[in-house]
């Protein structure tokens, strides 16, 4: 029989232990820098560098390729980064960065979130680490000239991240179970605090948008679903307290559902609305909890590009870089309906954008 190593990588299992399916198909114990694709297994594809001229940060925690359209019916299309305390934008003609804004923490990982205010599409960018580095919101300017806010400031709170529901922005602020609400397109004016279960025995880390605009809010040991259109009705209601997400970059939609890091475990599940929905995806074959840094979870971060979930994180045996992907083809799965991996070493990815 011809055996055809494309069924993805296991590292958990032996060498003798890696059966040959009835088509032929196995696993491979070592399988680096190759995805399994088409039932076959092609190299991963290089980067290239954006910019020629070295710009003194050594590594950008987050990347947006940002769409704007303005109130006069025009777009504006730009990339904008942030590393060592600035935020960048980018010229796709150049290849050239230029600094628009400094003073942040250069330790910093930011998100964003754009609302549609008075015709004008506006990003916000969350920084997370102090008070002080203040929520700065972007219009889409020719000028790229970033605005501060005074959003930590009226809550007293750091707010690490946000997400437009119901014409309405919801803010997370960071080690809290509490989101501030906004008003209605009015994303600066604060309307009501939310206490999402207790606000002691756990934080919220993120929260996402599912099928129907339907509201999740994953916190660190539980996820919670809110029910109701308007504020007087609202009820955020508990799916699960054996799950939780481990860090805010740890979730990525992925058809159905999600694809998030699991606190309690290190591993990946899929998560597609309900309890019973979740289930394993690193436990078996790859045990991802025995490679991944525990102290670096924060700087990990995932993406869903070109029919490919990537998963970047800092192995147990990398020194320094965060130089490891979990990469697999979403819509070709093995015949248990699980992933099938590989990993890439060599990419040293802090963020990503499609």
């Amino acid at each position: 029989m011809k055996i055809k190593l494309a069924s993805g990588w296991d590292r958990v299992s032996s060498p003798e232990e890696l059966a040959i399916g009835q088509d032929g198909f196995t696993k491979c114990r070592e399988l680096l820098n190759y995805v399994v694709r088409n039932k076959r297994c092609k190299k991963i594809g290089g980067t290239e560098q954006y910019s020629s001229a070295k710009s003194g940060v050594s590594n950008f925690p987050w990347v947006h390729r940002s769409y704007h359209k303005r109130a006069d019916g025009t777009f504006r299309k730009v990339v904008f980064c942030f590393g060592n305390g600035a935020i960048y934008s980018g010229n796709d003609v150049t290849g050239t960065l230029t600094s628009r804004k400094s003073g942040f923490t250069p330790t910093a990982v930011p998100t964003h979130a754009t609302m549609q205010v008075s015709g004008n599409s506006v990003m916000y960018v969350f920084f997370g680490e102090l008070l002080t580095d203040e929520v700065h919101s972007y219009n889409g300017n020719g000028s790229y000239n970033f605005i501060k806010t005074s959003l930590n400031e009226d809550l007293g709170r750091v707010i690490e991240s946000g997400i437009v529901h119901l014409d309405r922005m919801l803010y997370v602020s960071k080690k809290s179970s509490t989101l501030a609400m906004s008003k209605t397109l009015k994303p600066e004016s604060l309307e009501a605090d939310i206490i999402i279960g207790q606000e002691t025995d756990s934080i919220i880390k993120r929260c996402v948008l599912g099928a129907g605009e339907t509201l999740y809010v994953f916190k660190n040991q539980s996820i919670w679903q809110l029910y109701g259109r308007t504020p007087s009705t609202f009820q955020f209601r508990r799916i699960t307290g054996k799950y939780g997400l481990a860090t805010k970059r740890g979730i990525q939609a992925v058809g159905s559902g999600f694809i998030f890091l699991n606190t309690f475990d290190k591993e990946l599940y899929f998560f597609g609305g309900t309890e019973s929905s979740i289930r394993p995806l690193t436990e078996d074959n790859i045990r991802l909890r025995d490679i991944i840094d525990p102290t670096q979870l924060d700087n990990a971060c995932m993406a869903f590009h070109d029919g490919l979930l990537r998963f970047a994180f800092k192995h147990t045996d990398d020194s320094i870089y965060q130089d490891r992907e979990l990469i697999y083809a979403v819509n070709e799965p093995d015949a248990q309906n699980l992933p099938k991996w590989t990993m890439s070493k060599g990419s040293k990815i802090f963020s990503y954008s499609t």
